[in-house]
């Protein structure tokens, strides 16, 4: 068994850890993301939460999540 966190546990704490706009914000896009696109992954490398749906990754870095 792996000890590795599950990544969606990792944003989900990364979330519920901002004090400020980005919080709603950020957990609204996570849901649109989710319900447009049913199949995607989420994904924590290089320090910093993502997303992958086939060939097409996103990195949440660029949102400055924290």
């Amino acid at each position: 068994m792996s000890s590795e966190v599950d990544p969606a546990k990792k944003i989900d704490d990364l979330i519920a850890g901002l004090d400020d706009w980005r919080s709603e914000t950020l957990a609204q896009v996570r849901q649109l993301i989710h319900s447009a696109l049913p199949d995607v992954e989420e994904q924590w490398k290089w320090g910093s939460p993502g997303m992958n749906v086939g060939p097409m990754t996103d990195s949440g870095r660029r949102m400055r999540w924290g």
